[in-house]
């Protein structure tokens, strides 16, 4: 009977790069046998009373994901309409709010604004 191979941390390392890199992930979970997980609960499952690694992707050498800045509520861009006095700004929210979920409440709120700190439109 042969025994499993057991990777050191340094080992997974390699596999983790790899994993990340095809992900897109920050962190992966990997367990003695090789295994890499993205959630730690089923790394957990799997290593049973064995070793789970957390490896991040600046320990396996890659720089980090950024994550992209969570998109606005509706009543946090209602907010932020009323506390600017940006016409620019005002522009850029409607431009990304239109390019994106195009919401008909921020985009009123938005347009109002603007209509307010500039009635001539010019």
């Amino acid at each position: 009977m042969s025994k499993k191979k057991s990777y050191s941390r340094v080992e997974l390392m390699g596999i983790a790069r790899l994993v990340i890199e095809q992900y897109g992930v920050n962190i992966v979970y990997a367990t003695a046998d090789g295994q890499m997980f993205l959630m730690e609960n089923r790394a957990k499952l799997h290593a049973g009373k064995g070793v789970v690694y957390e490896i991040n992707a600046e320990e396996a050498g890659i720089s980090p994901v950024q994550d992209p800045e969570p998109e606005l509520t509706v009543r946090e861009i209602e907010k932020a309409v009323r506390e600017t006095s940006d016409l620019e700004a005002l522009a850029m929210m409607l431009n990304d709010e239109a390019g994106g979920k195009n919401r008909k409440t921020a985009v009123k709120a938005i347009t109002g604004r603007m209509q307010e700190l500039n009635p001539t439109g010019v």
